[in-house]
């Protein structure tokens, strides 16, 4: 089969579409059973791992032209196209002792089903015979009835050993390739009962001398995928009694069906301890009984939040001491750019809660005066931003100050932060330091001074450092202790931060759109500027629940300088989501890395176009898969 015949199918059979809803859930799913190894290099076993998949999700399907179809696009698509080394993440973790080296060869994943291949090398004697008796693949590692010891380990791990949902997966011996001094295994690893995707996995293995390591993997999907639309005809054929299908996601790893169940299976699974997602817990964990309406999802998903992460403000809040998480941001800088701040006494301020920092580079010379003012009083307005008080022109050096309303400390009780505002912290911070590091000719095109859609890039790409694992160890610690933040509280700080990322893009997306509709009216005359926005909605198939973040009503950043501008914010997430991507790939703090963000970014201004500026320190356009990445979203 061509390609131009399994067009004909796809047209035939299919709508392409590529958005999955996030309150969809996982139906269905067949993966392949064979794999093999060729020249060190992973291939689907051609036809028959094709074939394999095809003949299992024929089964859930009637025997129709839909289902031929299917069986015809895996024979043929790829059977013809059944070489993945192209796709194959390759040299990614090594690990030895005296006796062997360990290294995670390969890695192939589609986030649904998980192939891993690992090698063992022998040393020395010691280490062959290692591999020859305890070793994964040794003759004393397993009982009478051929099940591997408990202190044997060789396995990947999706989830916590003791959570009923992890998965996990032990390890084959690949014996064409393996010999007394060298060993390969594969270890696959799929995930069919829940709706979250294989992201990340634990590789868990033994050497010799050390016992019980573990290494997190990158399982983000690595191979071509391919999703669709099913369209009415052939929704019908799959158990319309049950499930509504929907869409249709599928790799050479993997087959799955995703839909919505239908209101009969609904009531009949009405005590299913199913994770159906924020409306079912919303309903029924406190047997109302009643439908959620968008101004119960906040509510519902405060609970929701707490329910799954175990995580909450009080747990958090010991450990961001204000002072702490401040030094913490200066220590950021200082290991990206070498400028210091250091605390100035006796300077006139217009408040006495205001507190004075000079900041120097790198070679002693001043850059600027930084202004904190963090607390509120009465006749300060509340929220947080920056400003100065004298701009940067030519050799004239900039003042700078941060604005936020962080509670104030009580007696004994220094202001702590909640994860939110360390982040607002690190924000403005980061506005602060654009403010700081400019050097333009003119006032008008120096420091923050930027289109409206490149602005926020400084100061967002700067939050991602706050809750670095590495990042967080240096400033986060118990206020009365001294206590570094625990990794269980880390991991729960990063498991989050995607939880209802679809929501808020839905409600951002809504008020951008909104806005730019607004704006693109050029008749008002008798307008209704309630149905305007309902009509604006229903176009975009919004459902009831998700309302634009901002109303028609309440909109002020329509009349505040953001006109027809309200995207720029998830246009500067895009920006720097990418950004920081760059870092992720060099090291959080690399120091080239950060010297080509200061020398395009933070010094430039508004002196030169903003994606030359970007280009110039990226090396090409931003693209957006970190950022549907970092949001849970891919």
């Amino acid at each position: 089969m061509n390609d131009e015949q399994l067009d004909e199918i796809l047209r035939n059979a299919l709508t392409p579409q590529r958005e999955i809803k996030e309150e969809e859930i996982l139906l269905k799913k067949r993966r392949r059973e064979e794999k093999t190894m060729k020249n060190r290099k992973i291939k689907m076993a051609g036809i028959a791992g094709t074939v394999a998949a095809a003949l299992a999700l024929a089964c859930i399907l009637p025997q129709t032209s839909f289902a031929e179809q299917i069986k015809k696009m895996f024979q043929g698509y790829w059977g013809q196209r059944s070489e993945l080394t192209d796709y194959v993440t390759r040299g990614v973790f090594s690990d030895q002792d005296e006796h062997m080296l360990f290294s995670v060869e390969e890695v192939l994943s589609d986030e649904v089903a998980v192939s891993v291949v690992v090698r063992y090398e022998a040393k020395d004697e010691a280490g062959e015979k290692w591999l020859a008796t305890e070793g994964p693949a040794g003759t004393e590692s397993y009982d009478e009835n051929g099940n591997l010891f408990p202190d044997r380990q060789l396995y990947l791990l999706w989830g916590k050993k003791d959570d009923y949902r992890s998965l996990t997966s032990s390890a084959q011996l690949i014996r064409g390739q393996s010999d007394e001094k060298v060993q390969y295994f594969v270890l696959n690893l799929s995930y069919g009962e829940w709706s979250a995707r294989l992201k990340k996995a634990t590789l868990c293995y033994d050497l010799p001398t050390k016992d019980e390591n573990m290494t997190a993997l990158d399982t983000s999907c690595n191979v071509p995928v391919y999703e669709y639309t099913l369209k009415a005809k052939d929704q019908k054929q799959i158990s319309p009694k049950y499930y509504e299908p929907k869409r249709m996601r599928l790799t050479q790893l993997s087959v799955v069906i995703y839909g919505t169940t239908t209101e009969y299976y609904r009531k009949m699974q009405k005590d299913a301890e199913w994770p159906f997602g924020l409306e079912r817990w919303g309903k029924d964990q406190e047997g109302k009984g009643e439908k959620l309406e968008a101004w119960d999802w906040w509510y519902y998903t405060e609970k929701l939040r707490k329910e799954k992460y175990n995580l909450s403000e009080e747990d958090t809040k010991p450990y961001f001491k204000l002072e702490n998480v401040r030094e913490g941001a200066f220590a950021v800088a200082n290991k990206l750019y070498g400028i210091t701040l250091n605390k100035l006494e006796g300077i006139p301020t217009y408040h006495p809660d205001v507190e004075v920092f000079e900041v120097k580079d790198a070679d002693g010379s001043q850059l600027g005066i930084f202004y904190v003012d963090y607390f509120p009083r009465s006749g300060k307005s509340g929220g947080a931003w920056m400003s100065n008080y004298r701009e940067q022109q030519g050799a004239t050096r900039p003042l700078v100050c941060n604005v936020c309303s962080f509670t104030k400390p009580v007696g004994d009780t220094p202001s702590l932060l909640t994860m939110d505002e360390v982040e607002t912290l690190f924000h403005e911070f980061g506005h602060a330091l654009h403010g700081l590091l400019t050097k333009c000719e003119y006032k008008g095109t120096s420091g923050t001074n930027v289109v409206r859609d490149f602005v926020e890039l400084p100061s967002q790409i700067n939050e991602h450092w706050a809750t670095e694992p590495e990042v967080l160890k240096m400033y986060a610690k118990h206020y009365q202790t001294g206590e570094v933040i625990p990794d269980e509280i880390i991991e729960k700080i990063l498991k989050q931060k995607t939880f209802n990322q679809g929501f808020m893009t839905t409600e951002l997306l809504a008020a951008a759109i909104l806005d730019m509709n607004l704006h693109m009216t050029t008749d008002v005359k008798n307008l209704d500027i309630l149905a305007f926005e309902k009509e604006a909605m229903d176009k975009l198939g919004l459902i009831p629940e998700i309302a634009p973040r901002y109303r028609v009503t309440y909109f002020n950043h329509i009349i505040g300088g953001y006109a027809a501008g309200y995207y720029s914010y998830l246009w500067a997430n895009v920006l720097d989501n990418d950004a920081f991507e760059a870092f992720k790939e060099h090291g959080i703090f690399d120091k080239n890395t950060a010297d080509l963000f200061r020398y395009n970014v933070l010094e430039k201004g508004d002196s030169e176009d903003p994606m030359i500026l970007y280009k110039n320190f990226r090396g090409a356009e931003p693209s957006l898969e970190p950022l549907l990445k970092n949001r849970g979203m891919k």
